[in-house]
């Protein structure tokens, strides 16, 4: 078959599947997220260009706290949350489940980041280095107990589909990062401190808006007793989902710290913006993944998987292609935008779009694997992947700063490619 076939074959698929209801909210909420990421990505480069290299170094391992305390102290309730309120939103226990995991939400995130908070001096002193660095980490702190609750706000309109309002927070935080950092860039007083207060604070401002609007108070106030089959179940899920939010927590957020203990702030600088200047690349695969890949999820039989497996790689192989030439061109580009002080980090930015690419290969067949039930195995891979990259970034980082951590990334990356496609090989040949 032509690729002018296939595309066209594809293209029916896509507008079928995308003229549902599920398709036009999946579209909506793509569309946001295009809007977030352009946003996002012009206040990096604004932070980039305000900041001094010691500066974003520092902010980047600011926000990496951030990210890294949000990820864990909210202990999965939001994400369980999503899970049975959407099983039971039409049923009359849903506002009793809502109340139970916000309430758990707000109290394990409220804890945890105040413990957090108290332990700042030691981290930034012992793990870090750099005993000024202590109140960044209270702001983080402070920061990640907001994020979790906006979490939850965000869910809750995810499981009553309410998209348009979690579209209207979604992009105003966004916005709201971006105008604020801009107003302080214009005035002259867009300092370290004030781009971390920014980022800390902006999802108040909309948890506040979900509680004036009724929805946290009505859940706050709601009876929370559910019953006890449901509890246990919801228990028994929660446990496992955080035993799977271990490694991708730690994974996306790990090397930012090594690196802190290990190098200066330059090192922290250059691993920052190469980062961030590649998100783009990040954004179009995920985008290529949601938009190509929605049945490929749901295909389970050999001569199914085979079929969109081989119209899919017609649309990769070009994609592949044009990220290895993207690879080479656009360093010159990023450098530019960033500003001339970034101007070593060219190889960086190179690895990492190799590094996309590895991803990019990979998930269409973590998708198939999901449609097996093969969970069991991708979550015993995802903590070898931790273990390695942990491995791995402890040896090369010493050694080689900011180049050990994405060399490190990338090597996982290609192990989880080997082993997903020799499992993609063993199943198909066991279905035959």
């Amino acid at each position: 078959m032509s690729l002018a076939a296939v595309a066209g074959a594809t293209l029916r698929d896509m507008r079928s599947a995308l003229g549902s209801r599920t398709g036009r909210a999946t579209q909506l909420v793509l569309a946001g997220q295009m809007i977030q990421a352009v946003m996002g990505f012009g206040l990096n480069v604004l932070l980039l260009r305000a900041l001094s290299l010691d500066d974003y170094g520092l902010f980047s391992l600011f926000n990496s706290a951030m990210m890294l305390l949000a990820g864990f102290i909210h202990l999965g309730w939001p994400e369980t949350f999503v899970r049975f309120g959407a099983k039971h939103r039409d049923e009359a226990v849903f506002a009793a489940l809502r109340a139970r995991f916000f309430r758990r939400t707000l109290l394990s995130a409220g804890l945890l980041a105040a413990g957090a908070a108290l332990l700042a001096p030691w981290v930034a002193e012992s793990i870090y280095g750099r005993p000024d660095f202590a109140r960044y980490l209270r702001a983080a702190a402070l920061g990640a107990w907001l994020t979790c609750l906006f979490m939850f706000v965000q869910n809750d309109y995810r499981v009553r589909q309410r998209y348009p309002a979690f579209l209207a927070q979604q992009i105003g935080s966004a916005a709201l990062r971006l105008a604020l950092c801009t107003g302080a860039f214009l005035a002259g007083t867009l300092t370290l401190w004030a781009a971390a207060w920014v980022y800390a604070l902006a999802p108040l401002l909309f948890v506040a808006w979900s509680a004036l609007g009724g929805s946290t108070r009505e859940t706050l106030n709601a009876p929370a007793k559910v019953g006890p089959h449901l509890e246990a179940e919801t228990r028994t899920y929660n446990r496992w989902l955080v035993v799977a939010m271990i490694p991708f927590t730690f994974g996306g957020q790990i090397n930012y710290h090594i690196i802190a203990h290990f190098h200066g702030n330059a090192d922290l600088s250059s691993f920052g913006a190469a980062g961030r200047l590649t998100l783009p690349i990040d954004f179009a695969i995920t985008a290529l993944t949601t938009t190509l890949l929605p049945r490929l999820s749901a295909a389970k039989g050999v001569h199914e998987i085979r079929h969109y497996l081989s119209r899919l790689k017609l649309f990769l192989i070009p994609f592949a292609m044009g990220t290895v030439a993207f690879c080479w061109l656009a360093p010159p580009l990023l450098i530019w935008i960033a500003g001339g002080k970034y101007a070593g980090i060219g190889p960086l930015v190179q690895l990492l779009i190799v590094n996309a690419l590895v991803i990019l290969l990979a998930n269409p067949v973590d998708l198939v694997l999901n449609a097996w039930g093969w969970t069991r195995g991708l979550a015993i891979l995802s903590l070898a992947k931790l273990l390695v990259g942990v491995v791995l970034g402890l040896w090369w980082i010493p050694r080689w700063g900011t180049m050990g951590a994405i060399t490190a990334s990338l090597a996982v990356n290609v192990m989880e490619l080997v082993v997903v496609y020799a499992a993609l090989w063993s199943g198909l040949r066991k279905r035959q």
